[in-house]
């Protein structure tokens, strides 16, 4: 009994984990893509990989189910023309940490 009780918290435990790590992911994209004014030539192609990542990609809705955070409301937001991106930035952040 004792045995189970540990096996199921260290289960609780890595599952935690796993999802601040992706959530550590996605605010670092949504950082990337929309926080900072990019200025050199390495920060203009991870701001467009970043953008990329965050509205065209598969690999987001992967990263948002592990992150538990809701995919379609981010996807939305990042394809909005009418937000700004310190908008876009602060809706994605509130997100994906909402849980």
């Amino acid at each position: 009994m004792i045995k189970e009780d540990e096996k199921r918290t260290w289960q609780i435990i890595e599952s935690w984990r796993i999802r601040r790590l992706f959530q550590a992911v996605l605010a670092l994209a949504v950082k990337d893509a929309y926080a900072y004014c990019p200025k050199t030539i390495r920060q203009k192609k991870r701001r467009r990989e970043a953008v990329y990542f965050l509205t065209h990609t598969q690999d987001l809705k992967t990263v948002c189910d592990l992150a538990d955070a809701p995919w379609r409301s981010i996807l939305q937001i990042a394809r909005s023309p009418k937000l700004s991106n310190r908008n876009k930035y602060k809706k994605i952040i509130l997100l994906t940490f909402k849980k």
